[in-house]
């Protein structure tokens, strides 16, 4: 199975406008709730000045942020080559969405990534949409490529047949948040379909001590080498971040991150050998987890939508 990351670039003062509300939910939280339902992770959201509403808003999420330093009027194509940089030997996949095109259904996500290619554009009517599903193959020319006006949109031009595109039902593919007058029209069967059962996982004794927030406070550590820099992607206090990982260890019983300073490793922050199978084990479980909590909720859906 692929493994499919997110990426949504809200990043730009002029045009992201991240907390903005369609039918109930920003705009946001909407495109995490959509890759969330389709099994993408990790998600990564490229932040710049709305950076603190991005993160008040998903604090409770589990996605990784990175900030996009260039100035108040990012392009478009500086945040995504950021993502994709970040993301590249994480995945298989990139599934590219701005934040200012979060009506697209979860249906037509998966249509994508039933699709061969590499690149994969949703189209309505022939006009070419989002989000685009970027494959590992892509991503080196991507990142080469000049950031200008038009960047991405100029470089999956050049990729004649390497670029697929799916015929969808789905409006949502074309429409943004500033066209507020074609969204609303098309909010509650998109709410409808961001139905998903939230299954949380956590392991405790006494206490709850590993759940998906501490999965990705390794992952980060363990991508990062740095509690710091993992903290920063997390929006987690370091203090709280050293809480965790203390409260793990006791409860294992052994070392799970390995504190160094300088010497061979140059002061990085690693995972054991034994914290980096418990991670490894604990994500092979959620999966599995997962896919079965998927089949159950269908079978779920078929029943009540077949009550007299």
């Amino acid at each position: 199975m692929e493994k499919i990351a997110g990426l949504i670039p809200a990043a730009s003062k002029q045009a992201a406008f991240p907390t903005t509300e369609i039918g109930g939910i920003t705009a946001l939280k909407r495109l995490v709730l959509t890759m969330n339902k389709c099994g993408i992770w990790p998600i990564l959201v490229v932040t710049g000045f709305y950076e603190i509403e991005v993160k008040a808003e998903l604090m409770d999420q589990g996605v990784i942020f990175i900030q996009n330093d260039d100035n108040d009027y990012p392009s478009l194509f500086s945040s995504i080559k950021i993502g994709l940089e970040y993301l590249e030997d994480k995945c298989d996949a990139v599934l590219m969405a701005p934040v200012n095109v979060p009506m697209f259904k979860a249906s037509t996500v998966q249509r994508l990534i039933e699709t061969k290619g590499e690149i994969i554009n949703p189209s309505l009517n022939k006009k070419s949409g989002h989000p685009v599903l970027i494959r590992k193959k892509a991503i080196p020319e991507i990142l080469e490529a000049e950031d200008r006006e038009e960047g991405l949109r100029r470089v999956l031009r050049g990729m004649g047949e390497r670029r697929r595109f799916v015929e969808v039902e789905d409006e949502g593919v074309l429409y943004t948040i500033h066209e507020p007058e074609k969204l609303e029209p098309l909010a509650e069967d998109h709410n409808k379909e961001l139905l998903q059962p939230d299954l949380r996982i956590m392991i405790q004794k006494d206490t709850v001590f590993f759940d998906r927030r501490t999965r990705l406070l390794l992952e980060q550590i363990q991508v990062i080498h740095s509690v710091q820099g993992a903290c920063k992607s997390m929006s987690l206090s370091k203090s709280k971040a050293w809480k965790m990982i203390n409260e793990l260890e006791r409860q294992m019983g052994y070392q799970i991150v390995a504190r160094r300073h300088g010497g061979a490793y140059g002061g990085k922050t690693l995972l054991t050998e034994k914290g980096q199978k418990l991670l490894e084990e604990y994500k092979k479980m959620e999966e599995r987890i997962f896919d079965d909590v998927r089949v159950e909720f269908d079978r779920f859906l078929k029943a009540i939508d077949h009550q007299e």
